[in-house]
């Protein structure tokens, strides 16, 4: 069910009620350290309730960021490689990824990343954006003082293929 701004009172309460039946609001407080006040807040909030009711699903994928092009990349990327975040944003193990983590890099990912978490959060299939390309942060060797440049696919994997 969508829920508008212009939605009747009741209906917004009935919604809410639904959503807060599923959650584990122990946890949710545990996590975030959310005061009494702070949760209270949370749970009439349709907003908070659709991303937190999606946590179990966010929590069996990750962002993977891969490299398709590279030219003259500082941090020695290589199409190939990646970086690979899991559902809180973290970076994961860089054993498993990319040797260097360029800020110029993943300083561009977080757009994807919220768009995989709103994509899920609806309901979507993360990998169905239209949009899943990124260049790194700097401009590459053209005369305008920077070094190179690296492009990268941006995706989600489920725990199936990790």
């Amino acid at each position: 069910m969508l829920i508008n701004r212009f939605a009747p009172y009741s209906l917004i309460t009935k919604w809410v009620k639904g959503m807060t039946e599923k959650v584990d609001w122990q946890w949710v407080q545990k996590i975030f350290g959310y005061n009494e006040n702070q949760m209270e807040a949370i749970k009439k909030s349709p907003q908070h309730l659709k991303w937190i009711k999606a946590f179990p699903k966010l929590r069996k994928i990750r962002m993977v960021a891969e490299v398709v092009e590279s030219r003259n990349c500082m941090a020695q990327l290589k199409k190939g490689d990646k970086y690979y975040f899991k559902w809180g944003g973290y970076v994961l193990d860089k054993s498993e990824g990319a040797e260097n983590v360029c800020l110029w890099a993943v300083s561009q990912l977080l757009p994807f990343y919220l768009m995989i978490n709103d994509r899920v959060a609806e309901g979507l299939d993360p990998d169905d954006m239209i949009v899943n390309h990124v260049r790194c942060y700097d401009v590459g060797f053209r005369g305008h003082c920077g070094y190179g440049e690296v492009l990268m696919k941006v995706y989600a994997e489920t725990k199936k293929t990790i």
